[in-house]
């Protein structure tokens, strides 16, 4: 199996939303994908209005892949790693 993590994050902090149901969904799509689920990376906040700097658990995700060789980042939708431009690796 290629192993890989999920990374959610949703843009409020208060209940309203919440990245649990899309974990779960990602959990089961990453089965079809032939994917290990090795970690999994979630966060409240937002991706414009913080820099990367602010962005502990985006530092802990990009660490985590890095050191354990990983290939594969299951996301929802792309910007949900980032609505800004940049280079992620």
């Amino acid at each position: 199996l290629k192993k890989g993590v999920i990374a959610a994050r949703v843009y409020l902090t208060d209940e309203r939303q919440s990245y649990d149901r899309k974990l779960d969904d990602l959990k089961k799509e990453s089965k079809y994908m032939i994917l290990e689920i090795v970690n999994t990376f979630a966060e409240k906040v937002s991706g414009f209005r913080k820099g990367l700097d602010e962005r502990i658990v985006f530092h802990k995700t990009q660490n985590f892949i890095e050191k354990e060789s990983i290939k594969h980042i299951f996301v929802s939708e792309l910007f949900k790693i980032s609505r800004r431009h940049i280079f992620l690796f």
